[in-house]
């Protein structure tokens, strides 16, 4: 005799049986792999825009001796480690998508794309990767504003006519900080839409559905 499949707890419906059961394809398995590497695209872009945001708003809460040119590096510093870890997102994306459509015919278009596109997004910040290996290797990152930040704080603390000045200087250091940061990522975002387009044009059919490595 035949043994009954144990009901679903809460209702009455029956477990699927396992030959239901769709199997897991390799396409399945790359899609997850590209939607993941997606979201870590998307979630570096969302932090690099973060940044500029809370360096905007010096906190109203800190402490009067904090020190403020620490309080700027330490958030540039962030911009910058936030940078390389988004353009390390974008190569291992690219690379799945090597990988994943390697025996595609139009996988030669999509290699030249992947290779344009990554060579102009290490062009474009290829001073800025500079600057972050120097202060993660040699010291901590320095250039001129945040010297003569740095200096005028100095000052205020022995010259209180100095005061002044240096919170002058502080609000124009924070200022030049935070629109270097908006204009990169401007070029982020516009470096992106040409991503969207130029690889849409290979991953698309022409009624919107997304191409698959392998038939179906």
């Amino acid at each position: 005799m035949r043994a009954r499949l144990p009901r679903a707890r809460g209702g009455d419906q029956q477990q699927r049986s396992p030959n239901q059961t769709r199997a897991v394809r390799r396409d399945d398995v790359l899609l997850l792999r590209l939607w993941r590497a997606f979201g870590e695209i998307t979630s570096s872009f969302d932090t690099l825009n973060s940044i500029p945001v809370y360096l905007r708003h010096f906190p109203s809460s800190a402490p009067r001796k904090m020190n403020r040119p620490a309080w700027v590096r330490y958030h540039v510093e962030n911009y910058l480690n936030e940078l390389y870890i988004f353009q390390n997102r974008v190569e291992a994306l690219l690379t799945l998508l090597r990988r994943g459509y390697r025996k595609q015919t139009y996988s030669a278009a999509l290699d030249d794309q992947c290779d344009l596109l990554e060579e102009a997004l290490r062009d474009a910040f290829a001073g800025v990767m500079k600057a972050r290996g120097s202060h993660v290797h040699e010291n901590r990152f320095e250039d001129t504003s945040l010297r003569i930040l740095s200096l005028k704080e100095l000052l205020a603390k022995r010259r209180a006519s100095s005061a002044r000045d240096y919170r002058e200087t502080f609000l124009d250091t924070k200022t030049e900080k935070v629109l270097w940061m908006m204009r990169n990522n401007a070029s982020i975002r516009k470096w992106l839409d040409e991503c969207g387009i130029s690889l849409g044009r290979l991953l698309f059919a022409e009624n919107g559905t997304f191409r698959l490595p392998s038939p179906p």
